[in-house]
C-alpha cells in the first residue's frame, strides 16, 4: 500500500483510514459533511492538518 494525498483525492465517506498529520499517524474516518477528519470518537482535525491517507490493510486470517 502507498501513501494518497489529500491533494489527489479522499477517502469514501466515512471509511476508516490510516492518516498523517506532521509525522503522527492514527486511524481517523473522513466526513464529507463536515469536510474533515474524526479520530476516536469525536476528536476532530480539520482537512488542511492530514496530509495523506491509505487504506486500512485486511484484518489477519485466524486459524478456526
Amino acid at each position: 500500500m502507498e501513501w494518497i494525498s489529500v491533494k489527489d483525492r479522499m477517502p469514501e465517506d466515512g471509511q476508516k483510514v490510516i492518516t498523517t498529520k506532521n509525522g503522527i499517524v492514527d486511524i481517523q474516518w473522513y466526513e464529507k459533511r463536515r469536510n474533515g477528519w474524526i479520530s476516536k470518537g469525536n476528536w476532530f482535525w480539520s482537512m488542511a492538518t492530514v496530509s495523506h491517507w491509505m487504506p486500512l490493510p485486511d484484518p489477519p486470517k485466524e486459524d478456526t
